[in-house]
């Protein structure tokens, strides 16, 4: 899952700015090296999940990191938008 898009929050949020998030990978942008294989795993069942009609119920908590090392706490989610 690479970044497409990357809003003013998320800049604030994680410290990098569109140009450097767009194209790389989300779990390289804000997840410890330790954790990356578990986080990874997560997020592409639940993009398997949002390709089709299946709801995805869950709702993680994760130690995310910014640029500068700084880790904190938050709760993932992820929805599927619809037009």
């Amino acid at each position: 899952m690479r970044v497409m898009r990357w809003n003013v929050g998320a800049e604030r949020l994680f410290g990098f700015t569109a140009e450097e998030a767009k194209g790389r990978l989300l779990w390289d942008l804000m997840v410890g090296e330790e954790d990356r294989a578990s986080i990874r795993e997560l997020m592409l069942e639940d993009s398997g999940k949002l390709r089709g009609n299946v709801p995805v119920i869950r709702l993680v908590d994760w130690a995310l990191g910014r640029k500068d090392g700084t880790i904190f706490d938050a709760a993932v989610a992820a929805a599927r938008l619809f037009d």
